[in-house]
């Protein structure tokens, strides 16, 4: 517990001595956080749906499971 309070402590920290006061600066992130969530959203997405497909391709055949017995 006092472990996780410390992190948080520190992080919050961090987040303090890098932070600014520039408006610019608030408008920039703001406008491309969006794009940003949507890119990393979008992969993981399209990374998670290959798996699912290989691993369905692998099962829907028939004799592929006997490969991956032991002898």
């Amino acid at each position: 517990m006092i472990k996780t309070v410390i992190k948080l402590i520190i992080i919050f920290v961090l987040c303090l001595l890098f932070s600014t006061g520039n408006k610019e600066a608030y408008t920039f992130i703001e406008s491309a956080t969006p794009g940003i969530l949507g890119s990393l959203l979008g992969g993981l997405t399209a990374g998670i749906s290959v798996i699912f497909t290989v691993l369905i391709t692998i099962g829907a055949n028939k004799g592929t499971a006997c490969k991956f017995k032991k002898v």
